[in-house]
């Protein structure tokens, strides 16, 4: 385990704001880039757990470093801070398509919430829908006692109602749910993953300690990986069928021009065409008015022999770019080509 200190921008202490959790995010990741070099760590298994203002940076790392495959929160303030997640747009349900345990202290009652004003009007974790949620409430515990450190030395008022006693059997708990999470999505362990989904008296948690709200994955998230790889299982066939297919499941995905061109370019270079045509068609079809991908489509006809289309495509090209040599000199050569 590789821990990384809550430390602000600049001081010594952190500001609650998006700046500090993406500052701690980037650590998270530089140390993540150390891992990689130690010769124990493996690199394809990694989770990051965060207690309190961790619990957001380490969803915001997730979020934009695609080698963290399971999250960890300990009363994280992904839950109490929303504004702080929306202003890191990037931190969307597509880019957390990944397994999540939260653990979280007794819940505040809604007067509580009016009176601190931390009424949510946005939760992201209710829009994680592309991934396997465990939202796990342990009643015996406040926001203090998620640390070790409280349980062994902070004064009793940190336990509310609650004696140490029973906030420390609640913390052992916890750490059984950690462990069994762990287990289940980074070692593949069934036995663990049963216990997760089990009901908490199943696994003979005591009566009154905790309850699970789960939420598994409503499918493979709509981006341009999942196309890409539903494309491949498909015989690199039918593209537009399957980005049919995704939309009827999220109406607004839409996968960026340029990534989509790129993404042809990777097939035009090794003179596979009729892949690389499929993905400009879509992208002229999405991007009517790019001329960039309109060309790229004339150039994929051309090397393609689709000599009738290709001189189509030009032209259309000339529509946006009127004085472009490269389009004029590939129509006058195809219809020559073509006598």
């Amino acid at each position: 385990m590789i821990a990384s200190a809550s430390i602000g921008m600049h001081t010594r202490s952190i500001n609650i704001d998006v700046d500090s959790a993406e500052s701690q995010a980037r650590d998270i990741s530089f140390l993540l880039g150390y891992a990689a070099t130690l010769p124990q760590a493996d690199g394809s298994h990694v989770a990051a757990i965060g207690y309190s203002f961790g619990g957001l940076a380490n969803v915001l790392a997730a979020a934009r470093d695609d080698r963290i495959s399971a999250l960890v929160s300990l009363d994280g303030s992904v839950r109490y801070f929303p504004a702080i997640v929306q202003q890191a747009a990037y931190a969307t349900p597509e880019r957390l398509a990944l397994p999540m345990l939260y653990l979280g202290g007794k819940p505040y009652t809604a007067e509580m919430m009016n009176r601190f004003k931390q009424v949510p009007t946005y939760s992201l974790m209710n829009q994680m829908k592309f991934s396997d949620l465990y939202n796990v409430t342990m009643y015996t515990m406040t926001h203090a006692a998620f640390q070790s450190e409280s349980l062994r030395l902070g004064p009793e008022p940190r336990f509310d109602e609650y004696s140490r006693e029973e906030a420390t059997l609640a913390h052992g708990w916890m750490g059984r749910y950690v462990l069994a999470f762990l287990n289940a999505y980074l070692r593949n362990d069934a036995a663990a993953l049963a216990f997760m989904n089990n009901k908490p008296a199943a696994n003979k948690v005591p009566t009154h300690l905790l309850v699970i709200d789960a939420h598994h994955a409503e499918g493979a998230p709509p981006t341009l990986a999942t196309m890409a790889a539903q494309f491949a299982k498909h015989g690199h066939k039918d593209l537009a069928g399957i980005y049919r297919d995704m939309r009827q499941r999220e109406a607004e995905f839409k996968p960026d021009e340029r990534s989509l061109i790129s993404w042809g370019e990777k097939f035009f270079d090794v003179n596979r065409y009729p892949e690389a045509i499929e993905i400009y068609q879509l992208s002229t079809s999405l991007y009517p008015d790019s001329a960039r991908a309109m060309f790229y489509l004339a150039m994929t006809y051309d090397r393609h022999h689709d000599n009738a289309l290709a001189i189509d495509a030009y032209q259309r090209v000339l529509g946006f770019w009127p004085d472009m040599v490269e389009a004029k000199q590939s129509i006058a050569r195809l219809k020559t080509t073509a006598k």
